[in-house]
């Protein structure tokens, strides 16, 4: 075997040997992308979570109002007339689904632990919202809104609220629970 053949195979041996290396080297960084990418989708799917959450929580159609409106403070009456206003047509349910989007909206009523009506069901599991009212983990659960697509999985983002019964003039600390798809 002759010099020049000698090169030729130290040559491409070493080319052999980046190229071996190149694609090791894009099969390890296509795989911390994929991670890094579907980190910040669930972020972005947080922050929207989060965005609907703080729609839900100033809707005027739910906050309370003694004279003026209440930050993080919802209304029991006024849920329910959103609830019933809500069912009443398409056009109605559009317009909210502009402002909420592909999520479902629920009120918890966490403490005082509220007394459950002849209506209500006591359940262990966790928080399954529901169109009727229901007593989950010692907790009246009550739907807003749901356009969610439940064959997907979910995310749950909680947010703090006072839950005003004007009936009684008194105030349960609650949860107001959003669920967007992933």
């Amino acid at each position: 075997m002759g010099k020049a053949q000698v090169k030729m195979f130290e040559s491409i041996s070493v080319l052999i040997v980046f190229f071996v290396l190149l694609a090791f080297g894009i099969i390890i960084y296509a795989y911390f992308q994929k991670d890094a990418s579907k980190v910040k989708f669930e972020e972005q799917q947080q922050v929207r979570a989060m965005r609907v959450a703080r729609i839900a929580i100033s809707l005027p159609e739910l906050q309370c109002s003694k004279r003026e409106p209440s930050e993080h403070c919802l209304d029991t009456e006024r849920i329910a007339a959103f609830r019933s206003y809500y069912s009443t047509s398409d056009a109605v349910k559009n317009r909210y689904y502009d402002l909420l989007g592909d999520s479902r909206v629920y009120v918890v009523e966490v403490y005082p632990t509220p007394a459950c009506t002849a209506d209500t069901q006591c359940n262990q599991g966790p928080p399954l919202p529901n169109p009727e009212r229901k007593c989950i983990k010692g907790a009246c659960t009550v739907e807003v809104y749901n356009r969610l697509d439940s064959k997907k999985s979910i995310i749950h983002t909680w947010s703090p609220v006072a839950v005003f019964n004007p009936k009684t003039d008194s105030s349960n600390y609650g949860m107001l629970v959003v669920d967007v798809n992933e």
